[in-house]
């Protein structure tokens, strides 16, 4: 209930502080209005004041550190570099493993999370900046044939975010595939822990409008990460993430 009442407040925020401005037209069209605030605007002194109480309680909520971090935890489409995607993809399989217990690795795309993390404190606010979006768990059941369709979009899109799958291939060809430490076997079946945008065929990956089975949870990502972090932070950890070679793309 409070993570509703931190997003939803948010939005107001935002609008009540836009509103403090008295906005010039910049374009209008017979289908919409645009309007240009900026510096050059002036406030509006009577809805700033209105408005200060909200803030400050915002920023109270949002400036809360929930971890820390030996690093610069960064956002980058070239894998190797997208520290904040194994991030996300350890924390994705860690917490879903705690809904289902057969859980052996976690996958998402790197557009699902928005920016990278700086080194030293994490707050609560940027994890709302990382995730802003009400995606929750899924949890799928797919063949071994449907892991290894996977693995191919995987290369061919230069890596995403995975934790528990190794893949070793060409934007052609999948080689290898490890999950959670074994090779993949033919004649069983793996559980993997996404989202539901990406279950309902969001960022067109395959195999997932036709999972062997499906089970979606209430859980928002940022709270699983939120959770995640915290959980750390209790364990008297920071936070590092390995950039060891989940994905190999052979050219």
């Amino acid at each position: 209930m409070a993570q509703y009442f931190k997003t939803g407040f948010f939005l107001l925020l935002v609008g009540l502080i836009t509103a403090c401005k008295s906005p010039s037209l910049l374009v209008s069209t017979p289908y919409h209005t645009n309007f240009l605030v900026d510096s050059t605007v002036s406030s509006d002194p009577t809805i700033e004041a209105f408005t200060r109480s909200y803030k400050l309680t915002y920023d109270s909520l949002m400036n809360d550190v929930i971890a820390i971090s030996e690093q610069d935890i960064t956002k980058s489409f070239d894998w190797k570099d997208n520290l904040v995607g194994m991030l996300f993809g350890d924390a994705l399989l860690d917490q879903s493993r705690k809904l289902d217990s057969d859980v052996v690795f976690s996958f998402g795309t790197k557009g699902g999370v928005r920016i990278g993390l700086p080194k030293g404190p994490i707050t609560l606010g940027h994890i709302y900046e990382l995730m802003p979006f009400e995606n929750t768990i899924t949890i799928l059941t797919l063949s071994a044939q449907q892991v290894e369709e996977l693995a191919l979009y995987i290369l061919q899109a230069n890596g995403q975010p995975v934790a528990g799958l190794e893949i070793q291939g060409t934007p052609t060809k999948v080689e290898k595939i490890i999950i959670g430490g074994n090779k993949i076997d033919a004649g069983k079946t793996y559980k993997m822990a996404t989202y539901d945008y990406i279950a309902n065929g969001g960022d067109q990956v395959p195999t997932m409008n036709e999972p062997l089975s499906r089970v979606d949870y209430p859980v928002k990502l940022r709270d699983m990460l939120i959770s995640y972090l915290k959980e750390q932070t209790e364990r008297n950890q920071t936070i590092k993430v390995g950039n060891h070679e989940r994905i190999q793309i052979f050219k």
